[in-house]
């Protein structure tokens, strides 16, 4: 079992924000990571995308403290349901 995963480029096209479909892919993904024995995962994310942030705050995510990080925030959350 590897020791990292990347999942890059979570988005969703405009007409189906909004509608509880990030929030499904976000809570499957964690799921699944779960299952397989993965306990936390991280992310980052531009900083100036306060919407993309107030989403991943709601799934429980925080922010991880990062030396000199630029434009980016790094954020992480146990993959056990909250």
């Amino acid at each position: 079992m590897p020791r990292r995963v990347c999942h890059r480029r979570r988005a969703l096209l405009p007409d189906h924000r909004r509608k509880g479909h990030g929030r499904s892919l976000m809570n499957a993904f964690l799921d699944a990571l779960n299952r397989k024995g993965v306990g936390a995962a991280h992310l980052g994310m531009v900083t100036a995308d306060t919407a993309a942030r107030a989403f991943y705050d709601r799934l429980g995510f925080h922010e991880i403290p990062v030396a000199d990080p630029g434009p980016l925030t790094y954020l992480g959350r146990r993959t056990a349901p909250m």
